[in-house]
């Protein structure tokens, strides 16, 4: 009886203990939300882009007689990207774009901590502890610089591998298929490159879980590998068609570029996907967290080695997988070019994916009590320090898109505006598509358009010939869309996201005449400067 007491007191401790770190978890969670609430919109290199073209979609589903048509279209081809503008262009229907996008910021940065800390309950649930981390890999590099439909897709990632080593050597129901089928699809649209990623994590979990069942199936290892190959595939047909046809309707550009070694040496060093705005300052904390993932790389080799000489147990385990998928990806880091003349940013990507999988890999053994005090103690002030040290940076971003966002209320719906950027800021190309987020409106550089694996395309067979003033084009100067061999149009406003202050543009002269000729100054601040066109008499 007393046995029988002991038993339940400490069970009904244990589920207690689980209870409180859960809402520590959960009150952690809260907290990593607020650095996305600094300011009303979150500005990033490519989150204007993305609430603009969120806009132009649900403009050319409902708004027929928008002038958007003659410019825009929708991608006939089901292509990756598609989540993220599919959820921001939802909210954006009911809410202003700020709430959209903080809607989805919301969403993910909820779901990403919740699936990571899934996936490590799964993988080792003493573990659980480890989940902390995932507070470091939310705000990543291309994450902040707007990169929603790659955060969405790494959130589905970790669903559908934990979903593969959860279900992999069950039986597959037509429930669980179309549940994988689901999984596979939805990342695909979210992110060509992260499903890929995971297709590729899967099969290499199916071959080495194959091969360590050994006599634990009924079915020879071999068989049980084609068996699960097969539904693998299977589930995975369609967005592989798609995307075989994706790539081969996109041949090379052969304009690589490659980071150099030694810059890639530093980057694993510095954990680059983690540094965003001041490079110095954050690669110095990563340091520090770098040393206590080497510290509990350590930790799992010195126990491995003593388990196997103490006890014969085998060296090598099966969630090592995801050792090997580090390795992979670390690989794949040094070996690809960062950008292939259309997609960029590619070494970070692998960079993040490498850091990723070798903390899931880290986090599948036992560590002694004095590491999991010593690294909580270090790692949860680093999180705040960390999270909360972009408020600077993103401050004077702010500034920016506040102007631009003022701008917008002088332009009219259903407006033409040629944007042109003199700002030497890096992150600020795709500012301009800030104007158009709150109502439909043609701005004449659109990179999404551009490039045929977005939504939105550009409609070359109704788009007019625009013109600035008499002008379609500045030659070696300024060039924009427009059709020559298409009706004219007078681009009714001139945007000029102003920063030349100490730079000497030849063209700038040119532009300014061309500009003053045809176009008054409507509004003007430290940042921007609008032009509408002037009246004929």
């Amino acid at each position: 009886m007393k046995n029988i007491f002991y038993f339940f007191k400490n069970k009904i401790t244990h589920l207690s203990n689980l209870v409180k770190e859960q809402w520590l978890f959960y009150v952690m969670i809260i907290l990593n939300l607020v650095p996305a609430f600094y300011r009303k919109i979150l500005p990033s290199m490519d989150g204007g882009a993305h609430l603009y073209n969120s806009q132009l979609i649900q403009t050319l589903i409902f708004d027929s007689s928008s002038i958007v048509h003659e410019f825009y279209k929708l991608n006939p081809e089901i292509v990756p990207n598609w989540t993220g503008h599919f959820i921001l262009s939802f909210f954006n229907y009911f809410f202003p774009a700020f709430i959209a996008e903080k809607l989805v910021l919301v969403v993910y940065l909820i779901a990403f901590p919740l699936v990571f800390r899934a996936l490590i309950k799964t993988l080792s649930p003493q573990n659980v502890w480890l989940s902390y981390f995932v507070f470091l890999f939310t705000y990543h590099f291309l994450f902040l610089l707007g990169f929603y439909n790659y955060s969405i897709a790494l959130v589905l990632m970790l669903v559908g591998l934990n979903y593969w080593i959860k279900n992999c050597a069950k039986n597959i129901t037509v429930t669980k298929f179309f549940t994988l089928f689901f999984i596979l699809s939805v990342t695909y649209l979210s992110h060509i490159f992260v499903f890929a990623f995971l297709l590729f994590v899967m099969g290499i979990y199916l071959l080495i879980k194959s091969k360590s069942l050994g006599k634990l199936v009924s079915v020879h290892p071999l068989k049980f590998f084609f068996q699960k190959s097969l539904i693998l595939f299977v589930a995975a047909v369609f967005p592989l068609i798609f995307f075989f046809f994706y790539f081969y309707n996109r041949p090379s550009t052969g304009m690589s570029f490659y980071e150099t070694p030694q810059t890639l040496w530093k980057w694993i060093l510095d954990i680059r996907p983690w540094i965003v705005y001041d490079y110095n300052r954050e690669a110095m904390l990563n340091r520090i967290i770098g040393g206590a993932l080497g510290l509990m790389l350590l930790s799992l080799i010195v126990r491995r080695i003593i388990r196997f000489t103490k006890y014969k147990e085998t060296i090598l385990k099966t969630n090592d997988f995801l050792f090997l998928v580090a390795i992979i990806a670390l690989l794949l880091f040094f070996v690809l070019p960062d950008s292939d003349g259309a997609a960029g940013f590619v070494s970070v990507r692998f960079c993040y994916l490498f850091f990723l999988f070798f903390f899931f890999a880290l986090s599948t053994t036992v560590y002694p009590k004095w590491i999991k005090i010593m690294i909580l103690t270090i790692l949860i002030p680093l999180i705040f320090v960390h999270n909360y040290g972009f408020n600077k940076a993103i401050k004077s971003q702010y500034k920016i898109v506040q102007s631009i966002v003022k701008v917008s209320q002088f332009i009219p719906a259903n407006s033409v505006v040629l944007p042109i950027n003199f700002s030497k800021n890096w992150l600020a190309g795709n500012y301009n598509n800030y104007l158009g987020i709150d109502k439909p409106m043609v701005i004449l550089h659109n990179y999404e358009a551009s490039t045929g694996y977005f939504p939105v395309h550009w409609n070359r067979e109704k788009m007019p010939n625009t013109f600035l003033g008499n002008q379609n084009s500045i030659p070696n100067c300024l060039e924009w869309i427009g059709e020559k061999a298409h009706s004219s149009y007078v681009i009714d406003y001139v945007f000029i996201l102003v920063d030349y202050k100490d730079e000497e543009l030849k063209c700038l002269q040119t532009i300014e005449e061309s500009i003053q000729q045809n176009y008054t100054l409507l509004y003007s601040d430290e940042y921007c400067q609008l032009y509408h066109k002037k009246l004929k008499m």
